[in-house]
């Protein structure tokens, strides 16, 4: 005999508030409206423990009740490792769905970057598993969850849309057309925004670089 469990979902919010987020590395998420999530790096403050109780383990006989410790600690300190990460995607996802109405996030091949060079970060940082408890929480309180192309985020300037090539040591985007400078990932959570196409006229959209007495509803952050 099956069971069915009716899970309770909210109407869908009215947008009053939306943000962009850039997922990275060193910081886990940088917002559009300037504000950031610490990247929590689990595995990397974990790994003299770990290394040390691997090698502890190594150490002992094979069948022996020492092993079996050994084990048991190198197991410990995995599980830590692991429900570290948990709580902190958990805190994450669950502070964008309480303070917005709307959250764009790149469409990302996490299983694609997982085999490159930042493969143990990209594991690390549990990005696939971030967006999934997104989408959920998201989903569970009316919240539009908003996937945008992630070719160029980062490139292009997010007030005037020149395509401003840098490579992944520069940490800093300066528009030579419009003059906009301003942090790389920032500028990268601006244009995630932008591509939502969730329209102007929300509290948090107009720090895209924008003077006072420009025209929001002509100017390049503007989504028509």
């Amino acid at each position: 005999m099956g069971f069915v469990i009716q899970i309770p979902y909210s109407d869908p919010r009215r947008i009053e508030t939306a943000v962009g987020v850039d997922l990275g590395i060193s910081t886990f998420a940088a917002l559009s409206d300037g504000g950031f999530i610490p990247s929590l790096r689990a595995a990397r403050k974990a790994e003299r423990r770990v290394r040390i109780a691997q090698r502890a383990l190594s150490r002992k006989k094979r069948g022996s009740r020492g092993r079996r410790r050994a084990r048991a600690r190198a197991a410990r300190c995995h599980a830590q490792t692991a429900r570290r990460r948990r709580e902190h995607l958990h805190q994450a996802s669950a502070r964008l769905v309480r303070d917005y109405d709307a959250v764009a996030v790149e469409k990302l091949n996490v299983k694609g970057l997982a085999r490159s060079a930042l493969a143990k970060d990209v594991h690390d940082a549990s990005w696939g598993k971030f967006i999934s408890l997104l989408r959920y929480k998201a989903e569970k309180a009316g919240v539009r969850l908003i996937e945008v192309d992630c070719r160029d985020t980062t490139q292009d300037c997010s007030r005037c849309g020149t395509k401003v090539p840098k490579g992944l040591a520069v940490r800093q985007h300066d528009c030579p057309s419009c003059g906009l400078s301003i942090d790389r990932d920032l500028n990268a959570a601006r244009n995630i925004l932008n591509r939502a196409g969730v329209g102007p006229g929300l509290r948090n959209v107009a720090g895209c670089g924008m003077r006072a007495d420009e025209n929001l509803g002509s100017h390049p952050c503007a989504v028509q």
